[in-house]
């Protein structure tokens, strides 16, 4: 499977601190990751970002070169300072290793990365396809059942209020999708039929972090989270007292102890509010 990142705070941070800095950085993990299914993620990279004092939406760096090679990355994270950003590597299980394929995927003011995988996709492809609209349906570029489910998801997004989606907006269109997806494998009457979405979605503000799998008698893919002010001397980020206000989620710890990260439990959703605030609710 693939790692992720994604950083919230109330000061911009320089990406490589996060990206690169920590002894298991994501650059890191993109060779030698410890919890994964997969040690090396050399399928893909990308990060998604935000700068308010431009826009809206988010910026984005995609490429099939892998993280630890990858010298316009190493450029980048070194250059860009955000308040909010996503970071991936990619171990391709569905769909090409192409650029369209790689993580994260934007749509308007919204960005999604993905960890895990919609088994028996090909087959539960084209309900899907059918349930969108035509925009949504524009959108997919790509052959993953990642980027489908990101379609799906912003599909459920309330239309009134497009410039205004909240964290709550968010997770109601994540259960929506997800009995979607949960009700066409169903159908499929095959035991392997199953999902695994650890998603980390961002409105460029605040960041839902997700830990689901269909059937919870199947191994899970491994998510933590944990305070700038808990882990910034331990990960030797060099964050001064606004930077250390903020919250890091990844699917492993970057660095530290165990004891400096929480698990997300299984078959939760993380909501963390622009004011850092965090909430754990059942995906129900």
């Amino acid at each position: 499977m693939c790692r992720l990142v994604g950083y919230v705070g109330q000061e911009p941070l320089l990406l490589a601190r996060l990206l690169e800095a920590p002894e298991n950085s994501l650059i890191k993990q993109s060779r030698a990751a410890h919890r994964g299914d997969f040690s090396v993620n050399a399928d893909g990279v990308g990060v998604a970002w935000y700068d308010h004092s431009v826009d809206d939406t988010p910026g984005l760096y995609k490429s099939i070169q892998p993280a630890w090679s990858n010298l316009n990355l190493r450029h980048l994270v070194h250059k860009i300072k955000s308040q909010c950003f996503i970071g991936h590597v990619r171990a391709a299980t569905v769909g090409d290793v192409n650029v369209q394929n790689c993580h994260p995927f934007a749509y308007r003011q919204m960005a999604m990365a993905h960890n895990g995988s919609i088994r028996q996709f090909d087959r539960v492809r084209r309900a899907l396809l059918n349930q969108l609209n035509d925009e949504h349906f524009k959108m997919i570029h790509g052959n993953t059942d990642s980027e489908h489910f990101f379609a799906l998801l912003t599909h459920y997004l309330p239309t009134k209020v497009h410039h205004a989606w909240t964290l709550e907006h968010m997770a109601e269109a994540f259960v929506s999708a997800v009995a979607d997806v949960n009700r066409w494998q169903a159908e499929l009457n095959d035991h392997n039929a199953i999902s695994k979405l650890n998603v980390l979605f961002s409105n460029g503000h605040g960041l839902l972090a997700t830990h689901y799998v269909t059937d919870q008698k199947q191994d899970t893919l491994s998510l933590f989270y944990t305070r700038g002010e808990t882990i910034a001397q331990t990960l030797d980020l060099r964050l001064n007292k606004q930077e250390s206000a903020c919250v890091i989620v990844a699917s492993e710890p970057l660095g530290g102890s165990d004891q400096d990260w929480q698990a997300v439990p299984i078959n939760h959703m993380l909501l963390i509010q622009p004011d850092l605030t965090i909430s754990v609710k059942p995906i129900q």
